[in-house]
């Protein structure tokens, strides 16, 4: 019986240590959301959203970038709900209780946004914020919505062109959990946040990268016949921009949007952040967010 015991436990030594390699996994929650939480009935099933602030200004409805959790706004949130902006941030399908259809196309994420929209906050239209592939939900929400939508905020949105292939790669092992772990680390650090501030990654960015989700985002980018969906029907668009992203770099986001949108689009520029940008700078973020609502009002 000793011998038995001896040989469980070595064994579950042993395969502590191989897991400990691997842990935690990507799909592991980054962190709980905060605000009260709403499970809304939609078109494609059950939504997931997270309630802040109390009724005055317009709604704030804020979608994160792919694969990752609302809760990757809570800094953001918490500020704009003390400037008087009460917010709605919604989950994407296949996290936390969200259907995993609504992941399908943009324009089934942006169904989940209006089903939120018109639960939480029908009395008029919404500023939409929308991080990285997030941006393409809600411009999405906008074209297909463009009554029920003030204006939009476009943090660190998705670049013209092809990703740089080492970048790309980076992107796929960190939904890997066949990656160890310190390895899918370098590869956040690398592709996300800026050279200066990898060291400074917050430990809630090594997890809640939902592997499945991401998938069906990156199949369903492309609009699938919603025609124009990059213009978010006409509304006025604040780019923030991230001076060292690697994925959505200057030359094919700002400035593109800039050039191709000139009436429609304000740019401002953060230095010394990536593409993970929150986390990096929520100061500046913060800052330029609250100056072009209030200049816009």
């Amino acid at each position: 019986m000793k011998k038995v015991l001896f040989i469980l436990a070595a064994l579950a030594i042993v395969l502590g240590g191989i897991l400990s390699k691997f842990l935690p996994l990507p799909n592991s929650t980054a962190r709980d959301s905060i605000g009260e939480a709403l499970f809304i009935q939609g078109p494609l099933g059950n939504i997931t959203a997270y309630q802040n602030g109390t009724k005055g200004q317009a709604c704030i409805l804020l979608f994160a970038s792919a694969g990752r959790e609302a809760s990757d706004y809570n800094t953001l949130i918490t500020t704009l709900n003390d400037q008087g902006y009460p917010t709605l941030a919604v989950e994407a399908g296949g996290i936390k209780g969200t259907d995993i259809r609504y992941a399908k196309t943009l324009g089934t994420a942006a169904k989940s946004l209006k089903a939120v929209k018109d639960k939480a906050c029908p009395e008029r239209p919404v500023i939409l914020i929308g991080h990285a592939f997030g941006n393409r939900i809600v411009r999405s929400f906008a074209h297909i919505y463009p009554n029920d939508t003030e204006r939009l905020i476009l943090l660190a949105a998705g670049g013209k062109n092809k990703i740089d292939p080492a970048v790309a790669t980076a992107i796929q092992r960190i939904f890997d959990a066949k990656i160890p772990f310190r390895a899918r680390l370098k590869d956040i650090q690398f592709a996300f946040f800026a050279d200066q501030n990898a060291a400074r990654l917050p430990e809630h960015w090594t997890r809640g990268w939902h592997t499945k989700t991401s998938i069906m985002q990156r199949r369903g980018k492309e609009g699938l016949g919603l025609g124009n969906w990059e213009a978010a029907g006409g509304k006025p668009i604040l780019v923030i921009q991230p001076l060292d992203d690697k994925i959505a770099p200057k030359v094919d986001a700002a400035d593109y949007l800039k050039y191709t949108y000139p009436d429609q689009v304000t740019v401002r520029i953060i230095k010394d952040a990536g593409h993970a940008l929150l986390p990096e700078q929520p100061a500046l973020v913060t800052d330029a967010i609250l100056t072009y609502l209030r200049d816009e009002n």
